[in-house]
């Protein structure tokens, strides 16, 4: 993911979505991070779903908000 992130590889972003609905939750979280680190906003609805998918679980929720928060094109909440 780390490879993914620093070199921008636009062509993982389909398959970092898809591995939103991983069952293995850090995977997903990961997959959250990574799309939130690369500014992907057109992936914010899906990493949405994400959090609502698990809203008692901590560390998915505070991924989510930090994914979602990176994607805003607002530096104002940067």
């Amino acid at each position: 993911m780390e490879m993914i992130i620093a070199f921008r590889q636009l062509e993982a972003v389909p398959a970092l979505i898809e591995l939103l609905n991983d069952e293995d939750i850090s995977i997903a979280a990961l997959s959250a991070t990574a799309l939130g680190e690369m500014g992907i906003s057109e992936a914010a609805g899906a990493v949405a779903s994400l959090g609502a998918k698990y809203p008692a679980h901590e560390e998915v929720s505070m991924q989510v908000v930090h994914a979602l928060r990176n994607m805003t094109t607002d530096d104002q909440y940067k």
